[in-house]
């Protein structure tokens, strides 16, 4: 079988059926129905898995899967709160990226130039104690 995306002779993705599209829009709907609303204390714990976002899963070997499951909001805070209280010789370095479709969001959901939402995210990931960007 192959997926849509796939550029290997086998892909191991399964394509979704028209029952779970179908039911995927169900929940959404049935969720918006009883008034639920997604909270950000609720997505912080999601977990991303790589064959989610990738086009075909079986294209990136086990290792590399470790390092992006290890790349979470739980951990980034963890190592920010080790290099306040350690010596700075023994501090880890810190690399944040963003997509570049972000900057424009956060530039029109503050009413502000994409200059200047870019000055003001890197100065708030420096002040976390960021050391790349």
């Amino acid at each position: 079988m192959k997926c849509d995306h796939c550029t290997r002779k086998e892909c191991s993705k399964k394509t979704k059926t028209d029952d779970q599209e179908n039911a995927t829009v169900n929940i959404w709907s049935l969720a918006q129905e009883n008034g639920e609303k997604g909270e950000f204390h609720k997505l912080a714990d999601a977990k991303i898995f790589l064959s989610d976002c990738l086009a075909c899963d079986s294209c990136v070997t086990a290792e590399e899967g470790v390092q992006v499951s290890q790349q979470n909001a739980k951990d980034f805070f963890r190592v920010l709160n080790l290099n306040k209280k350690c010596d700075t010789s023994q501090h880890k370095v810190l690399a944040v990226s963003m997509c570049p479709q972000s900057l424009p969001y956060f530039a029109a959901k503050f009413s502000l130039s994409v200059t200047e939402a870019s000055r003001r995210l890197c100065g708030f990931r420096k002040s976390l104690g960021v050391h790349c960007l």
